[in-house]
């Protein structure tokens, strides 16, 4: 039977952690283990009492101070065939797990990765939301290529809650300390040239608040960024060139204005790669009509 591993990385104890660590034991597939990452000053004795939760499936680790330590020590520590990485104030509907292993006949499959729909939401998870890139499940067996060509089209990206991964593929990489670590981390995995299983169905809800670790505040979260979408633009080039170029464009048009909200920081270096991508990318007319709208 396959076992999932849920790692959720914590660095404080808010009201929405409950409801996360709850939406996790409470999936209707059961053999799963929630592996509960405090890392920085929060210790494993002040998380198990502000949740106050029995259940055998709880395993908490105590962890250096960041979310990719947290992520990184979770993953050498977790015992499953697939791997779901869960930020401590995001929410799993309570058939994500077993939704996403019907898929594969509740096998556990080495290298694939399954992704299903997702929501973002800001206070409470019945909130409208338009799910905004239908086109990545029109397929719903996919190669890094074809995803990859999918990501490209959109300039969008899958949210962590919408993965499970094979422990083989998370055996081979790690978790990079940057606002993007979820990209960084997503497109090493497509490098191993992994099936990718698509739902098309919501099944994780994603919080949007002023907490969330992904956002550019300083010139020191720029550059870790920067640095990481080089990384990424190497991977990707093993993937497919063209579609890697574009979609590096497209990334690029929003660290332009990142730079612009942090005083104009290395503006000029980010501009010239934005247009070094577009026309690496072949798509000349694309690229100037998105460039003249800017």
């Amino acid at each position: 039977m396959v076992l999932v591993s849920i790692i959720i990385p914590v660095h404080q104890v808010k009201d929405f952690f409950k409801d996360c660590v709850a939406s996790a034991l409470q999936q209707t597939y059961t053999n799963i283990e929630v592996l509960i990452t405090c890392n920085g000053n929060l210790s494993i004795d002040e998380c198990k009492a502000f949740l106050n939760i029995e259940d055998e499936r709880l395993i908490y680790l105590s962890t250096d101070s960041g979310r990719h330590n947290a992520r990184n020590k979770g993953m050498i520590e977790a015992k499953g065939d697939f791997i779901l990485f869960l930020d401590y104030d995001d929410i799993l509907f309570p058939n994500k797990i077993s939704n996403q292993l019907n898929e594969i006949n509740f096998k556990p499959l080495k290298n694939h990765i399954l992704i299903a729909k997702w929501k973002k939401f800001k206070l409470e998870i019945e909130e409208n939301y338009n799910f905004p890139f239908p086109t990545f499940f029109e397929d719903k067996i996919n190669d890094s290529k074809g995803i990859l060509e999918k990501l490209a089209k959109t300039g969008g990206f899958f949210v962590t809650t919408s993965w499970m991964i094979s422990k083989d593929i998370c055996n081979q990489i790690k978790w990079l300390d940057s606002p993007n670590d979820d990209a960084n981390f997503f497109f090493k995995a497509l490098v191993y040239k992994p099936t990718i299983i698509m739902t098309s169905e919501i099944l994780s809800g994603c919080r949007i608040h002023t907490d969330n670790t992904s956002s550019i505040r300083n010139r020191d979260e720029f550059d870790k960024l920067i640095k990481s979408w080089d990384e990424i633009y190497y991977n990707l080039q093993l993937v497919d060139k063209e579609n890697a170029n574009y979609y590096l464009f497209q990334i690029y048009l929003i660290l332009i204005r990142y730079s612009k909200e942090i005083n104009n920081y290395k503006l000029f270096q980010v501009n010239i790669r934005c247009l070094y991508y577009g026309l690496m990318s072949k798509k000349i007319f694309s690229v100037f009509r998105k460039l003249l709208s800017l």
